[in-house]
């Protein structure tokens, strides 16, 4: 399945156009015009476009796109490529999912997050096996640096393991220094073993991991856990997961969707018996939730951290991001994407973008 977002351009509190700013395109395909910077379109690489249009039906139906205010600071290339080795060189293996980092004024911010199976995304002995890296255009397209993420708990060495998958998400604090992603690894934070799928933390300040999925004493999930999504600044991240150790007594039989405060500790039931699509907003007030399809209410849910209030929003449709404030929520709807005033329930603008191609 293709695996196409653009990141967290929403977080800081920017209005509706902020949502369609920046798109990404996580694994190459024909729809990459071929002579974007003279790559070859079936090379398997992750491409952004920044050029104040959205693209439904892919950059080669520029009829169909929409025109936006032009927001961003950050002026990279129309198209350029992020997966690419220090020599410049397209990575030889397949780009995955994607996460970008954004200012809060709006503009894109100057790091790209991205899975890859590419074997030399850094300098020194080719990495065979799938990683997360972070490629820093803080300096320009011609000075960007590529950074390895998913790295060992001792720092010497790439996780083992299985560092995300085709379509886990990936998302990051608004100013790129931690990351949080889901992997199956024995070597990430010391004790946590490979029996179940977790979400971690990378702070690359610090250079440290961490890991998101244990309750406030230190235990980790008892099932696997995924589908991360943080506020901004990183004080809470909502996941999904079928471990019971979250359920609050409630074991899920599809899932839930949990709220980890990293201030306390403290992890609480948001939804139960939810999908893995979930949605924070920049100030870790508000989180979207979609109950499972299976279950006969259904529908889209929102949960008000200061209130305790879960309200449902519609009775249909998929959470990807919300804006800072929470006041606005991009979801898909019946093939496209959508935003809805979240406060009023009520439908802003239908944005012509089905989700294969834009998460925002």
């Amino acid at each position: 399945m293709s695996i196409v977002m653009s990141a967290k351009l929403a977080k800081m509190g920017m209005g509706l156009l902020g949502f369609l700013l920046l798109h990404v395109r996580c694994n190459g395909s024909s729809d990459i015009p071929p002579d974007a910077n003279d790559r070859d379109a079936s090379t398997p690489d992750s491409f952004v476009r920044m050029d104040g249009k959205i693209f439904p039906d892919g950059p080669r139906n520029p009829d169909l796109s929409a025109d936006i205010s032009d927001r961003g600071t950050f002026r990279p290339p129309s198209l350029f490529l992020v997966s690419t080795t220090p020599e410049g060189e397209p990575g030889d293996a397949s780009s995955l999912a994607c996460s970008v980092t954004s200012t809060p004024e709006g503009a894109m911010g100057p790091v790209v997050f991205f899975l890859t199976g590419a074997t030399r995304m850094v300098a020194g002995e080719p990495i065979p096996t799938r990683q997360l890296y972070a490629r820093n255009f803080e300096r320009g397209d011609e000075e960007a640096v590529n950074e390895l993420v998913s790295v060992s708990s001792d720092g010497t060495s790439p996780a083992t393991g299985e560092i995300g998958h085709a379509e886990s998400p990936i998302d990051s604090t608004s100013d790129g220094r931690s990351v949080y992603y889901e992997a199956l690894s024995p070597d990430l934070v010391p004790g946590v073993d490979d029996t179940y799928w977790q979400v971690y933390s990378r702070d690359r300040e610090t250079r440290t991991n961490g890991l998101v999925s244990q309750t406030a004493e230190g235990t980790p999930g008892d099932g696997d856990s995924g589908a991360v999504s943080t506020s901004y600044n990183g004080d809470a991240q909502a996941f999904h997961t079928i471990a019971p150790i979250f359920s609050a007594g409630f074991p899920p039989t599809f899932g839930n969707a949990v709220l980890k405060n990293q201030i306390t500790g403290a992890t609480l039931l948001v939804g139960r018996e939810s999908e893995p699509y979930l949605a924070i907003s920049g100030n870790g007030r508000f989180i979207a939730w979609r109950e499972s399809e299976f279950i006969p209410s259904g529908g889209m849910h929102v949960f008000d951290r200061e209130t305790d209030d879960d309200r449902t929003l519609l009775l249909t449709g998929r959470p990807h991001d919300f804006n800072g404030d929470g006041s606005l929520l991009s979801f898909s709807y019946g093939g496209w994407t959508a935003v809805i005033n979240s406060a009023r329930k009520g439908m802003s603008r239908l944005m012509a973008a089905p989700p294969k191609y834009a998460k925002t």
